[in-house]
C-alpha cells in the first residue's frame, strides 16, 4: 500500500473517489485524461444537484420556464397550482418584453398571506442576488452559489431529507465554484461547464473508472486510488459513531481496498474545500489501524512531515478506540469518535453527566467497563 498526497499518474488505474469530487473530475478533463464514472446516476443528474442548477439557470435566463417550474415552489412556498399557472399565462401574453420574474410580480399584487409573503421574499432575494452577481462583489463563484443554495432554502430542504448524502453534495457542488470568477460571466461558463459532464470521456478501452466504494463491491482492478482517507469522509461524518457503526464503516473500508489485485494507492488532503472555503481536514483512523511495515509513504512534502510524525516514531500505548469506556476529570464516559491531527490521537468523549468534550488521548483513563 502506498500513500501518496500529490499528483500521481492515473492512466490504467480505477479510481475509489469516496465524494465522487467533482475537483478530481475537473482534474481529469483538464489534463485530457479519458475516463468513465461507473454507478447509475452522474452526478448532474442528481435530483438536488438539478435543483440548484435549475435555480443557477434563471439568474442566466429568466424565461427558463422549465427551471422556474422545477424550484419555484421547492421547497414547499405556498404557492398552489393556479397560482404558478398564472405567472406562465401572464408570462404567455403578447408583451414580448415579459420574462418570469416580471410575470411573478405582476402575479404578486393580487395575491394574499402567506403566498404573497412566500413569492415577495423570493422575488427580493433574486434581486439581491441577481445585483450581487452583475456588480461581482464575490471573491469566486462558491460564494455566490453558497448564497442562492442557503437564501432559497434547497440546502436545508435536503440536509432535513437525507442529511448524509445529498446536503454534501450541494457541498461539493458549491465547492466547485471556487474555480470560477464571482461574476455574471463566471456564472454562464461554470453552467456551460456543469452541462458538458459526460459519462464517459476519451477513449473507454484505456479510461480511468471513478465510483463510490458502494459502486465497485464484488470487482477487483490492476491497480487502485483511494481518494481522501479522512476524517468526515471515512468514516463518514457523524454526530456520534458506536462501535457498530464504526465497524461499518471500518467494512466499507475494507471492501475499497481489496479492489486492488497488484496497487493501491491512498491520498490524504490536509486541507480540503468545503462550500468553497478551504479547511483543515483530520487524517481518518482507519490509518492508523494500517501497520507501517504494510505501506510506503511515496511523498509527503516537507512543512507537513509534522502530521505524520505519530505513525513512524510511536504507537498509541492506550490502544483507545470508538466505543471505549473512558474516565476523564472523575467522570465516566465513553469515547464516539476518534482521527489524528497536528502528530497525535484525538478523541470525542461523551461523559455520563451529558457533557462532551474533544482532547488528547493522555488526559484519558480507560474503563474495562461502566
Amino acid at each position: 500500500m502506498q500513500i501518496f498526497l500529490l499528483k500521481i499518474s492515473l492512466k490504467q488505474l480505477f479510481f475509489i473517489d469516496l465524494i465522487i469530487n467533482l475537483c478530481n473530475l475537473r482534474r481529469l478533463f483538464k489534463n485530457n485524461i479519458a475516463h468513465k464514472i461507473l454507478g447509475s446516476i452522474r452526478f448532474y443528474e442528481r435530483e438536488e444537484i438539478k435543483d440548484v442548477i435549475s435555480l443557477l439557470r434563471l439568474f442566466v435566463n429568466k424565461k427558463d420556464k422549465v427551471s422556474f417550474l422545477r424550484i419555484i415552489n421547492k421547497p414547499a412556498r405556498g404557492l398552489g397550482k393556479t397560482t404558478i399557472d398564472k405567472i406562465i399565462a401572464t408570462l404567455n401574453d403578447t408583451d414580448v418584453n415579459l420574462d418570469l420574474m416580471l410575470a411573478s410580480r405582476k402575479v404578486v399584487k393580487n395575491l394574499k398571506g402567506k403566498a404573497r409573503d412566500s413569492l415577495d421574499i423570493f422575488l427580493s432575494l433574486y434581486d439581491e442576488l441577481k445585483e450581487n452577481i452583475q456588480k461581482g462583489v464575490y471573491v469566486n463563484l462558491s460564494e455566490f452559489i453558497k448564497d442562492v443554495t442557503m437564501g432559497f432554502g434547497i440546502w436545508n430542504y435536503y440536509q432535513k431529507f437525507d442529511k448524509d448524502e445529498k446536503s454534501k453534495n450541494i457541498d461539493e457542488l458549491i465547492s466547485s465554484g471556487v474555480e470560477y470568477s464571482g461574476s455574471f460571466e463566471g456564472l454562464v461558463i461554470f453552467l456551460e461547464n456543469s452541462s458538458l459532464s459526460p459519462l464517459v470521456h476519451g477513449d473507454f478501452a484505456s479510461s480511468v473508472l471513478l465510483s463510490s466504494i458502494h459502486g465497485v463491491k464484488g470487482l477487483e482492478f490492476d491497480r487502485v486510488i483511494i481518494s481522501g482517507l479522512e476524517k468526515g469522509l471515512l468514516p463518514a461524518e457523524i454526530e456520534e459513531l458506536t462501535a457498530d457503526r464504526l465497524e461499518e464503516e471500518r467494512r466499507l473500508f475494507y471492501v475499497a481496498i481489496t479492489r486492488a489485485k497488484f496497487e493501491l494507492f491512498i491520498t490524504i488532503n490536509l486541507q480540503r474545500f468545503f462550500r468553497g472555503i478551504l479547511k483543515n481536514t483530520a487524517i481518518s483512523v482507519f490509518f492508523q489501524e494500517i501497520h507501517k511495515d504494510n505501506y510506503d509513504i511515496v511523498f509527503v512534502p516537507e512543512y507537513l512531515k509534522d502530521n505524520f510524525k505519530f505513525f513512524f516514531t510511536r504507537s498509541d500505548n492506550k490502544n483507545l478506540n470508538i466505543g471505549d469506556y473512558i474516565i476523564y476529570n472523575g467522570e465516566n464516559g465513553i469515547i464516539v469518535d476518534k482521527w489524528y491531527q497536528d502528530g497525535g490521537p484525538f478523541l470525542k468523549i461523551s461523559l455520563k453527566n451529558g457533557k462532551k468534550a474533544i482532547l488528547s488521548s493522555s488526559y484519558i483513563k480507560k474503563l474495562s467497563k461502566m
